[in-house]
């Protein structure tokens, strides 16, 4: 856990390079367990989903200059580090990004759309659900068989 006003970590080496080849050109982008960041023709929206565990709506606008900029980026820990989490590689990028594109950030509530599940006024005609897994990928929900207490 992380105290205000304690350094994140940083990686020991690290280049960040523009990338020429544009978006038809496709991308990667790999942690290792070691912590060693790898990634090949991104757009600096993906490098701040990662760092900071956005999601695209939570990003706000970014300016076109630098939208459509793409970037390889190597990044190595000290040597002879094993298993890095995750967390902790997601703040060495943070620091990375901050470090080489002066990023300043804040968090902010910002009023946004959203749904209200209610029922009928005669019932719900929803046939009863029974209990079973639910599963997520990538901001999707599969659930075959769930109640509508758990869905809630």
């Amino acid at each position: 856990m992380a105290c205000f006003g304690q350094d994140k970590p940083v990686f020991e080496v690290a280049s960040i390079k523009p990338n020429l080849g544009g978006p038809d050109s496709g991308f990667s982008f790999d942690i290792a367990p070691s912590g060693r960041v790898t990634a090949r023709n991104v757009e600096i929206k993906t490098l701040l989903r990662f760092a900071y565990g956005l999601r695209d709506w939570q990003i706000p606008e970014v300016p076109q200059a630098i939208n459509s900029r793409r970037f390889d980026v190597q990044a190595q820990p000290a040597p002879g580090s094993v298993a890095i989490p995750n967390e902790q590689v997601r703040q060495m990028l943070q620091r990375l990004l901050e470090d080489r594109f002066q990023l300043k950030w804040h968090r902010e509530s910002r009023p946004s759309r959203s749904y209200a599940l209610t029922i009928a006024e005669h019932g719900s005609k929803l046939p009863p659900g029974e209990e079973g897994r639910a599963r997520t990928r990538m901001g999707e929900l599969d659930a075959p068989s769930m109640t509508i207490e758990s869905l809630c």
